[in-house]
Protein backbone atom coordinates (compact mmCIF):
# COMPACT_ATOMS: atom_id res chain seq x y z
CA UNK A 1 0.00 0.00 0.00
CA UNK A 2 1.61 4.00 -0.95
CA UNK A 3 1.14 6.25 2.42
CA UNK A 4 -1.14 9.45 1.45
CA UNK A 5 -0.59 12.80 3.73
CA UNK A 6 -4.16 13.13 5.93
CA UNK A 7 -3.89 16.37 5.50
CA UNK A 8 -4.51 16.30 2.05
CA UNK A 9 -7.17 13.77 2.05
CA UNK A 10 -9.12 13.53 5.36
CA UNK A 11 -11.09 16.72 4.58
CA UNK A 12 -15.14 16.09 4.28
CA UNK A 13 -15.71 17.03 0.48
CA UNK A 14 -19.55 18.90 0.11
CA UNK A 15 -19.32 17.31 -3.55
CA UNK A 16 -18.60 13.75 -1.67
CA UNK A 17 -21.56 14.12 0.43
CA UNK A 18 -19.21 14.73 3.24
CA UNK A 19 -16.65 12.03 2.69
CA UNK A 20 -12.95 12.61 2.38
CA UNK A 21 -10.72 11.68 -0.51
CA UNK A 22 -9.43 8.77 1.55
CA UNK A 23 -12.99 7.32 2.56
CA UNK A 24 -14.12 7.97 -1.19
CA UNK A 25 -11.12 5.69 -2.65
CA UNK A 26 -12.51 2.62 -0.72
CA UNK A 27 -15.93 3.54 -1.92
CA UNK A 28 -14.51 3.53 -5.49
CA UNK A 29 -12.16 1.06 -5.73
CA UNK A 30 -12.31 -1.91 -3.06
CA UNK A 31 -15.84 -1.21 -0.57
CA UNK A 32 -17.12 -3.75 2.00
CA UNK A 33 -13.73 -4.08 3.54
CA UNK A 34 -13.09 -3.59 7.19
CA UNK A 35 -11.53 -0.45 6.48
CA UNK A 36 -13.99 1.27 4.24
CA UNK A 37 -16.66 3.49 5.21
CA UNK A 38 -19.07 0.67 3.72
CA UNK A 39 -19.86 -2.35 5.37
CA UNK A 40 -22.42 -5.24 4.69
CA UNK A 41 -24.26 -6.33 8.02
CA UNK A 42 -24.93 -9.82 8.87
CA UNK A 43 -27.46 -11.65 7.08
CA UNK A 44 -30.56 -13.31 9.28
CA UNK A 45 -32.91 -16.11 6.85
CA UNK A 46 -35.48 -13.05 6.64
CA UNK A 47 -32.82 -10.67 5.11
CA UNK A 48 -31.51 -14.06 2.39
CA UNK A 49 -35.60 -14.73 1.58
CA UNK A 50 -35.89 -10.36 0.76
CA UNK A 51 -33.06 -10.29 -1.49
CA UNK A 52 -33.87 -10.92 -5.15
CA UNK A 53 -30.58 -11.50 -6.50
CA UNK A 54 -29.27 -13.93 -3.44
CA UNK A 55 -32.59 -15.97 -3.01
CA UNK A 56 -32.73 -17.11 -7.22
CA UNK A 57 -28.78 -17.74 -6.94
CA UNK A 58 -29.58 -19.86 -3.83
CA UNK A 59 -32.68 -20.89 -5.29
CA UNK A 60 -30.53 -22.27 -8.40
CA UNK A 61 -27.33 -23.43 -6.83
CA UNK A 62 -29.02 -25.40 -4.42
CA UNK A 63 -30.83 -27.38 -7.44
CA UNK A 64 -27.03 -28.09 -9.17
CA UNK A 65 -26.59 -29.30 -5.77
CA UNK A 66 -29.00 -32.14 -5.78
CA UNK A 67 -29.29 -32.75 -9.19
CA UNK A 68 -25.53 -32.50 -10.26
CA UNK A 69 -26.21 -30.42 -13.23
CA UNK A 70 -28.82 -29.06 -15.56
CA UNK A 71 -29.14 -29.48 -19.28
CA UNK A 72 -29.16 -26.12 -21.15
CA UNK A 73 -31.41 -25.36 -24.37
CA UNK A 74 -29.51 -25.72 -27.85
CA UNK A 75 -28.71 -21.93 -27.26
CA UNK A 76 -26.89 -22.32 -23.82
CA UNK A 77 -29.90 -20.86 -21.92
CA UNK A 78 -31.58 -22.03 -18.63
CA UNK A 79 -34.33 -24.27 -19.57
CA UNK A 80 -37.85 -21.97 -19.80
CA UNK A 81 -39.82 -23.81 -17.22
CA UNK A 82 -36.84 -22.75 -14.59
CA UNK A 83 -36.34 -19.35 -16.17
CA UNK A 84 -40.52 -18.50 -15.12
CA UNK A 85 -39.98 -20.26 -11.89
CA UNK A 86 -36.79 -18.27 -11.12
CA UNK A 87 -38.49 -14.91 -12.46
CA UNK A 88 -42.05 -15.83 -10.14
CA UNK A 89 -39.27 -16.52 -6.97
CA UNK A 90 -37.81 -13.07 -7.60
CA UNK A 91 -40.87 -10.44 -8.17
CA UNK A 92 -39.08 -8.30 -9.23
CA UNK A 93 -41.15 -5.42 -11.40
CA UNK A 94 -40.37 -5.59 -14.99
CA UNK A 95 -42.58 -3.22 -16.98
CA UNK A 96 -42.69 -4.92 -20.14
CA UNK A 97 -43.30 -8.83 -18.68
CA UNK A 98 -45.69 -6.92 -16.18
CA UNK A 99 -47.77 -5.07 -18.56
CA UNK A 100 -47.97 -7.97 -21.45
CA UNK A 101 -45.85 -6.31 -23.65
CA UNK A 102 -43.51 -8.74 -23.80
CA UNK A 103 -43.52 -12.44 -22.81
CA UNK A 104 -40.93 -14.92 -21.14
CA UNK A 105 -39.64 -16.93 -24.24
CA UNK A 106 -36.04 -17.71 -23.10
CA UNK A 107 -33.14 -16.69 -20.62
CA UNK A 108 -32.77 -13.35 -21.97
CA UNK A 109 -36.19 -12.42 -21.62
CA UNK A 110 -36.07 -12.04 -17.98
CA UNK A 111 -32.62 -9.81 -17.09
CA UNK A 112 -32.56 -10.81 -13.52
CA UNK A 113 -31.82 -14.62 -14.32
CA UNK A 114 -29.90 -13.70 -17.40
CA UNK A 115 -27.67 -11.44 -14.84
CA UNK A 116 -27.43 -14.22 -12.62
CA UNK A 117 -26.06 -16.69 -14.95
CA UNK A 118 -23.80 -14.09 -16.18
CA UNK A 119 -22.43 -13.19 -12.34
CA UNK A 120 -22.02 -16.95 -11.38
CA UNK A 121 -19.78 -17.30 -14.52
CA UNK A 122 -17.91 -14.12 -14.18
CA UNK A 123 -17.42 -15.18 -10.43
CA UNK A 124 -16.85 -19.11 -11.50
CA UNK A 125 -19.25 -20.01 -9.46
CA UNK A 126 -20.46 -22.09 -12.22
CA UNK A 127 -19.61 -23.75 -15.44
CA UNK A 128 -20.61 -25.00 -18.31
CA UNK A 129 -19.62 -28.26 -20.29
CA UNK A 130 -21.07 -30.24 -23.32
CA UNK A 131 -24.06 -28.05 -22.32
CA UNK A 132 -24.71 -28.76 -18.80
CA UNK A 133 -24.66 -26.21 -16.21
CA UNK A 134 -23.00 -27.39 -12.56
CA UNK A 135 -21.25 -25.47 -10.07
CA UNK A 136 -17.60 -25.70 -9.29
CA UNK A 137 -15.99 -25.97 -5.89
CA UNK A 138 -15.78 -22.62 -5.27
CA UNK A 139 -19.97 -22.19 -5.78
CA UNK A 140 -20.33 -25.41 -3.67
CA UNK A 141 -18.41 -23.29 -1.06
CA UNK A 142 -20.16 -20.58 -1.12
CA UNK A 143 -23.90 -22.10 -0.96
CA UNK A 144 -23.38 -22.65 2.31
CA UNK A 145 -22.28 -19.37 3.01
CA UNK A 146 -24.93 -16.38 1.93
CA UNK A 147 -23.42 -13.90 3.65
CA UNK A 148 -20.22 -14.87 1.36
CA UNK A 149 -21.91 -15.12 -1.70
CA UNK A 150 -23.64 -11.92 -1.47
CA UNK A 151 -20.77 -10.04 -1.07
CA UNK A 152 -19.38 -12.10 -3.94
CA UNK A 153 -22.16 -11.53 -6.28
CA UNK A 154 -22.17 -7.37 -5.34
CA UNK A 155 -18.75 -7.28 -5.91
CA UNK A 156 -18.69 -9.17 -9.24
CA UNK A 157 -22.24 -7.09 -10.53
CA UNK A 158 -20.19 -3.74 -9.12
CA UNK A 159 -17.04 -4.67 -10.72
CA UNK A 160 -16.36 -7.18 -13.37
CA UNK A 161 -19.73 -7.36 -15.49
CA UNK A 162 -20.31 -4.65 -17.73
CA UNK A 163 -23.37 -2.27 -16.73
CA UNK A 164 -23.74 -1.31 -20.35
CA UNK A 165 -24.41 -4.86 -21.67
CA UNK A 166 -28.40 -4.41 -21.18
CA UNK A 167 -28.56 -0.80 -23.19
CA UNK A 168 -27.33 1.17 -26.14
CA UNK A 169 -25.91 3.84 -24.37
CA UNK A 170 -22.75 5.65 -25.36
CA UNK A 171 -21.09 6.23 -21.95
CA UNK A 172 -19.94 2.82 -20.69
CA UNK A 173 -18.59 3.67 -17.59
CA UNK A 174 -21.81 6.19 -16.19
CA UNK A 175 -23.39 4.35 -13.25
CA UNK A 176 -20.94 1.46 -13.01
CA UNK A 177 -18.01 4.21 -12.03
CA UNK A 178 -18.82 4.84 -7.71
CA UNK A 179 -22.16 1.69 -7.99
CA UNK A 180 -21.19 1.91 -4.02
CA UNK A 181 -21.41 5.66 -3.81
CA UNK A 182 -24.79 5.60 -5.37
CA UNK A 183 -25.94 3.37 -3.01
CA UNK A 184 -24.86 5.60 -0.04
CA UNK A 185 -26.54 8.75 -1.67
CA UNK A 186 -29.50 6.12 -1.83
CA UNK A 187 -29.27 5.62 2.26
CA UNK A 188 -29.26 9.33 2.92
CA UNK A 189 -31.64 10.87 1.00
CA UNK A 190 -34.02 7.67 -0.19
CA UNK A 191 -36.41 8.11 2.49
CA UNK A 192 -38.96 10.03 0.09
CA UNK A 193 -39.77 9.64 -3.46
CA UNK A 194 -36.98 11.57 -6.04
CA UNK A 195 -36.81 11.90 -9.37
CA UNK A 196 -34.15 9.99 -11.10
CA UNK A 197 -32.31 13.36 -12.23
CA UNK A 198 -32.49 14.13 -8.26
CA UNK A 199 -30.41 11.34 -7.95
CA UNK A 200 -28.01 12.01 -11.74
CA UNK A 201 -27.45 15.23 -10.55
CA UNK A 202 -25.87 14.68 -6.65
CA UNK A 203 -23.92 11.64 -8.69
CA UNK A 204 -22.57 13.83 -11.29
CA UNK A 205 -21.46 16.35 -8.82
CA UNK A 206 -18.93 13.97 -7.61
CA UNK A 207 -17.90 12.82 -10.89
CA UNK A 208 -18.33 15.35 -13.49
CA UNK A 209 -16.15 13.79 -15.86
CA UNK A 210 -18.77 12.00 -16.68
CA UNK A 211 -21.06 14.39 -17.45
CA UNK A 212 -20.84 15.40 -21.23
CA UNK A 213 -22.72 18.55 -21.26
CA UNK A 214 -20.92 21.75 -20.58
CA UNK A 215 -22.89 22.51 -17.07
CA UNK A 216 -24.87 20.27 -14.70
CA UNK A 217 -27.72 23.30 -14.94
CA UNK A 218 -29.28 20.91 -18.04
CA UNK A 219 -29.89 17.65 -16.08
CA UNK A 220 -33.14 20.57 -14.62
CA UNK A 221 -33.63 22.51 -17.76
CA UNK A 222 -33.69 19.36 -20.56
CA UNK A 223 -37.11 17.79 -20.35
CA UNK A 224 -35.57 14.45 -21.22
CA UNK A 225 -31.58 13.78 -20.98
CA UNK A 226 -30.30 10.70 -22.46
CA UNK A 227 -27.66 10.65 -19.54
CA UNK A 228 -29.83 10.75 -17.07
CA UNK A 229 -32.16 8.06 -18.56
CA UNK A 230 -28.31 5.96 -18.50
CA UNK A 231 -27.58 6.90 -15.02
CA UNK A 232 -30.99 5.69 -13.67
CA UNK A 233 -31.81 2.78 -15.62
CA UNK A 234 -28.24 1.55 -14.53
CA UNK A 235 -28.06 1.96 -11.27
CA UNK A 236 -31.34 1.42 -10.04
CA UNK A 237 -33.79 -0.70 -12.64
CA UNK A 238 -30.74 -2.65 -13.26
CA UNK A 239 -28.44 -2.77 -10.10
CA UNK A 240 -30.49 -1.90 -7.00
CA UNK A 241 -33.77 -3.24 -7.51
CA UNK A 242 -32.45 -6.67 -8.11
CA UNK A 243 -31.12 -7.35 -4.59
CA UNK A 244 -34.72 -5.55 -3.44
CA UNK A 245 -33.08 -1.83 -2.46
CA UNK A 246 -35.24 0.93 -4.33
CA UNK A 247 -38.56 1.07 -5.21
CA UNK A 248 -39.65 2.76 -8.18
CA UNK A 249 -43.49 4.30 -9.58
CA UNK A 250 -44.11 6.76 -12.20
CA UNK A 251 -45.09 10.37 -11.71
CA UNK A 252 -46.67 12.99 -14.12
CA UNK A 253 -45.59 13.29 -17.41
CA UNK A 254 -42.85 15.94 -18.05
CA UNK A 255 -44.82 18.95 -20.09
CA UNK A 256 -44.21 19.29 -23.49
CA UNK A 257 -42.42 15.88 -24.01
CA UNK A 258 -44.98 13.10 -23.15
CA UNK A 259 -42.72 11.37 -20.81
CA UNK A 260 -44.05 10.41 -17.10
CA UNK A 261 -41.25 11.50 -14.56
CA UNK A 262 -39.94 8.75 -12.67
CA UNK A 263 -39.49 8.64 -8.61
CA UNK A 264 -37.34 6.20 -6.78
CA UNK A 265 -36.93 5.28 -3.26
CA UNK A 266 -35.00 3.14 -0.76
CA UNK A 267 -36.27 0.04 0.77
CA UNK A 268 -35.62 -0.94 4.70
CA UNK A 269 -33.95 -3.57 3.20
CA UNK A 270 -30.91 -1.28 2.16
CA UNK A 271 -30.25 0.09 5.76
CA UNK A 272 -30.65 -3.60 7.59
CA UNK A 273 -28.41 -4.74 4.42
CA UNK A 274 -25.86 -1.76 4.51
CA UNK A 275 -23.95 0.67 7.13
CA UNK A 276 -21.86 3.52 5.97
CA UNK A 277 -19.52 4.99 8.65
CA UNK A 278 -19.81 9.14 8.71
CA UNK A 279 -16.53 10.61 7.92
CA UNK A 280 -13.84 10.23 10.15
CA UNK A 281 -10.62 12.07 10.17
CA UNK A 282 -7.87 9.39 10.50
CA UNK A 283 -4.66 10.44 12.65
CA UNK A 284 -1.55 10.10 11.31
CA UNK A 285 -0.84 8.54 7.79
CA UNK A 286 -3.71 6.46 6.36
CA UNK A 287 -2.90 3.55 3.68
CA UNK A 288 -4.62 3.77 0.13
CA UNK A 289 -6.98 1.53 -0.65
CA UNK A 290 -5.16 -1.42 -3.20
CA UNK A 291 -7.88 -2.09 -6.47
CA UNK A 292 -10.70 -4.54 -5.66
CA UNK A 293 -9.14 -7.70 -7.53
CA UNK A 294 -11.64 -10.57 -8.30
CA UNK A 295 -12.14 -13.63 -6.22
CA UNK A 296 -10.41 -11.39 -2.96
Amino acid sequence: MNTIDPNAYNQPIPEFDGYSTYEMAWILFNPIQPDSPMHLNPLTEDLIRRIPMLNVALFLMNMLHDSGEIKLTATGNLPLKLVKAMHEMAQVPDERLDTGMSKIRSQQDVILVDLLRALLDFARLTKKRHNKLSLTRAGQKLLNNPDALLRTLLLTHGFEFPWSHYDYYDNEEVGQFGWAFSLRILALYGGEPREDRWYARRYFTAFPEHYPQESLETIDTVDWNPIVSCYATRTFNHFAMMYGLVTYTRGPFRPGFGRQKEFFQATALLHELFYFKEHVSYIGAANFPPMYEPGR
